[in-house]
């Protein structure tokens, strides 16, 4: 090159884009992957920037922990974007853009006794146009958008699995999920009697390798002297603990930090469930991380010991792939546990199924690693103005 002359050098790359890859030396990976990019969404050959967070809501007035968030519509259509927090459920204000400092509005304050687990995403489940969340307290929690209101005097905010109705104790967990009209708690929190009788004492215990179901379309029946179609049942052959639940199509996974069972409906009576273990050996592939797992339709996406894995009806497939390294080195180095959800789309303009693995960093730093699953790729989205508290869901701000 003549001297003088400004240098120029071009190189021109093609999709499909294959994400973040830490599996080898950045000069041997192939060029349509990156050994480190920030903020990018990959699809169908393009590279587009992320949507930005441009919508901020203000936190709740009494300056409690979000611990989770559920949109649900009530039997008269109407839509109610939820959150559970330290200290109660909240419902967002239809016309919070219209009247600031009156975002939100209290749905019902837990007692003193009823003060959910710490540092416990809630899990939340959506049956007849009703939301049951856990929190692992003894409570299963129950609103259904309407009450309270002229006709009912019952609070909004309801613990309804009552499993011994003569001695009046309750049931809750840390998992709940539904499945062929039922509803079920795993890893349950129960309220036990050293001396049995509705005024003695109650006291919180915990069963990590117990599932507990209601009767079947009934959500607010749990006692089997009642109808014997609710009652639990102990996984003591595969001593483990529960670490999450997901149903896809008919079927039920029961996660365990070193399996997976498999929860198949056979009947509607006292024995309603095929419990099948997946692996023969004591251990196996199972959920180390109970707040990774997130599913959406027939796709599931959890944490392993040895990699990130998406369950379907097909079965099992490692998605870690070339980035696992960086995802695992960041969990490593976490301090607290991740959590995941999978979004069906960001907005009308980013239509992208997308796993999102939040893990929160020292000194304020977090890292949400992105699987954007037509892609088959992982994209890091960095950031350090806040971490979630609990596990997300697109929520309508309306």
């Amino acid at each position: 090159m003549a001297a003088g002359k400004a240098s120029y050098f071009e190189m021109t790359y093609v999709g499909p884009w294959k994400g973040t890859d830490v599996s080898m030396p950045e000069t041997m990976i192939d060029p349509a992957s990156t050994p480190y990019a920030e903020n990018w969404i990959p699809r169908s050959g393009e590279l587009r920037t992320r949507p930005q967070r441009r919508v901020f809501l203000p936190g709740l007035p009494d300056n409690s922990i979000i611990t989770g968030q559920c949109p649900f519509a009530d039997a008269n259509n109407v839509v109610h974007s939820c959150v559970t927090s330290t200290s109660g459920l909240w419902q967002l204000n239809s016309q919070w853009r219209n009247y600031p400092g009156k975002t939100w509005s209290n749905v019902g304050f837990y007692l003193r006794n009823d003060i959910p687990a710490p540092n416990t995403p809630v899990q939340f489940q959506v049956f007849v146009n009703s939301l049951f969340y856990v929190d692992g307290s003894t409570n299963l929690w129950f609103w259904n958008g309407v009450t309270p209101n002229s006709i009912s005097s019952q609070p909004a905010l309801q613990s309804v699995a009552q499993y011994d109705t003569t001695n009046l104790l309750n049931a809750g967990g840390y998992f709940l999920g539904e499945l062929n009209s039922y509803i079920i708690i795993l890893n349950t929190v129960e309220q036990v009697q050293p001396v049995a009788g509705p005024t003695l004492p109650k006291y919180p215990s915990n069963f990590p390798q117990r599932l507990r179901w209601s009767a079947p379309g009934l959500p607010f029946t749990w006692d089997p002297t009642v109808n014997t179609g609710a009652g639990y049942i102990d996984e003591l052959d595969v001593p483990d603990t529960i670490t999450g639940f997901m149903a896809i199509g008919s079927n039920g996974f029961i996660f365990r930090v070193n399996g997976i069972s498999e929860l198949t409906s056979i009947s509607g009576g006292v024995l309603p469930w095929d419990i099948n273990h997946l692996w023969a050996s004591q251990r196996g592939i199972g959920s180390v991380y109970p707040w990774s797992i997130a599913n959406y339709g027939p796709i599931g996406i959890f944490i392993a010991t040895d990699d990130v894995y998406e369950l379907s009806l097909g079965g099992f497939k490692k998605i870690g792939g070339r980035s696992r390294n960086a995802i695992f080195h960041d969990i490593g180095m976490a301090v607290s546990a991740p959590t995941a959800s999978i979004f069906p789309a960001w907005s009308a303009t980013y239509p992208y199924v997308t796993y999102m693995l939040e893990i929160v960093l020292a000194g304020g730093i977090v890292h949400d690693w992105l699987y954007f699953v037509e892609d088959d790729c992982w994209m890091l989205w960095p950031y350090s103005n806040g971490y979630f508290t609990g596990k997300v869901m697109l929520m309508p701000t309306i």
